[in-house]
């Protein structure tokens, strides 16, 4: 079982698995979460509201249950209304590919430059702290643990591991990662469907009998 740090919500919470210690946690500011909530109610916008590891979403359609069978979670039906007051760690709005653009622009035009928000899969766009970055979120670890960018590697596959991968000594890539990704890793591996997390540690960690792969490799 995993003991160690890990980094959840694109590096707005970083917890000992362990203990539950916290390690940082930067969540979104309650004003600006209420606003969020209330313009996509009005807009009819689905929105997923983060709470104490909890989703909660104002109705169980389509799109929550696209996103519980992708992540394995159970969203919970709540009037996010009841849910103003409080600081989520992220917000997720999730609409068809082609309209995610167009909303794009218009959570700029509403936000101002007060959230970081990305797409991270065609459906959905995330909304952070400004202040949040799984890089960020890596320092903290590292300077919490007392560990040098020399021993820490990192495997991703999408925009927002970049910042990770920066702070990086040995970056992986899985073979379905975004191009921007796999330019900068030292290590290409399989999907990660296809067991390329385990290859991964194999590059890292590699058998007595195997000799440790070539930079950029591809299974």
């Amino acid at each position: 079982n995993l003991t160690g740090p890990i980094i959840a919500y694109n590096g707005a919470l970083a917890k000992m698995i362990s203990t539950g210690e916290v390690l940082s946690h930067t969540p979104i500011p309650p004003e600006i979460a209420d606003e969020m909530v209330e313009y996509c109610l009005s807009r009819g916008i689905h929105l997923n509201f983060y709470l104490n590891e909890q989703v909660y979403v104002q109705r169980i359609n389509g799109w929550s249950r696209l996103y519980d069978s992708r992540t394995g979670s159970r969203s919970r039906r709540m009037d996010l209304l009841k849910l103003k007051g409080n600081a989520p760690p992220k917000l997720l709005v999730i609409d068809h590919p082609s309209r995610i653009k167009g909303l794009i622009e218009e959570f700029r035009s509403l936000l101002d430059n007060r959230l970081y928000f990305l797409i991270t899969m065609p459906e959905y766009i995330e909304f952070m702290n400004k202040e949040v970055s799984k890089g960020r979120a890596l320092r903290d670890i590292m300077d919490r643990i007392g560990i040098s960018r020399g021993e820490v590697a990192v495997i991703g596959d999408g925009n927002n591991d970049i910042p990770m991968m920066e702070e990086a000594e040995i970056r992986i890539a899985v073979d379905n990662a975004r191009d921007e990704v796999k330019d900068m890793a030292d290590y290409v591996v399989r999907s990660n469907e296809e067991d390329g997390v385990a290859e991964a540690i194999e590059i890292l960690i590699p058998p007595p009998s195997r000799p440790l792969l070539s930079s950029r490799s591809i299974s």
